[in-house]
């Protein structure tokens, strides 16, 4: 199981909270940001900027343990540059975004801006 790269609740702040990263994840291997205590209903805006071919995922921690083959992933996706988003968490729970690079021969520089709002 990963350790994730940072833990950042949003159940008991304010109506609005925000954070931003910046990480490297080596090729073949992959890095994790769970989200603790997610309400459901929130919205959650992720911002992220890569300089190369990084596949996302958004799942629920029970999906968690099955990526990348998680059944019922809130995202899943492949970028090489910008992605900004909006998604609504469907059910109240702890939930991770994974920045993927097992498929990768080059280390990535990532940069992750992530709100969430009650």
């Amino acid at each position: 199981m990963l350790t994730p790269l940072i833990e950042w609740a949003v159940a008991q702040s304010p109506r609005q909270q925000s954070i931003a990263t910046t990480t490297t994840v080596d090729a073949g291997r992959w890095q994790a940001i769970r989200l603790r205590h997610l309400p459901e209903g929130a919205s959650l805006q992720i911002q992220l900027e890569t300089d190369g071919r990084l596949r996302l995922f958004l799942v629920e921690e029970a999906e968690f343990d099955r990526l990348p083959n998680a059944a019922r992933p809130l995202l899943a996706s492949e970028t090489r540059g910008h992605v900004d988003l909006t998604l609504r968490i469907p059910e109240s729970s702890d939930y991770y975004l994974v920045l993927d690079n097992r498929q990768g021969s080059e280390r990535r520089q990532v940069s992750v801006g992530i709100t969430g709002s009650r």
